[in-house]
């Protein structure tokens, strides 16, 4: 289709009307939210964990095979071009 064409989106706005409310005690709310907390802190924890360590050292490791890989390889490109300004005299 063509870029410019236009579209048109149609949003049907519903209000909902609550049918019951619950009340809880604040007790309860704040020991659901320490919960949640605790749990919320322990994934933290584990997303931060040895895993992505190993794995940032494999990659470092490897950045630097790679850097000395290519600094051999532009060590033996400036002597096959030193061989070639030599050999063309």
């Amino acid at each position: 289709g063509n870029f410019r064409d236009t579209i048109d989106i149609g949003v049907d706005v519903v209000h909902l009307v609550p049918v019951a409310v619950v009340a809880f005690p604040a007790v309860t709310i704040a020991t659901t939210l320490a919960h949640h907390g605790e749990a919320i802190r322990g994934i933290h924890e584990h997303l931060q964990g040895v895993p992505i360590e190993e794995d940032m050292s494999t990659l470092r490791f490897k950045m630097g095979m790679v850097e000395a890989e290519n600094a051999s390889l532009r060590g033996k490109i400036r002597t096959m071009e030193a061989i070639e300004t030599v050999t063309r005299s």
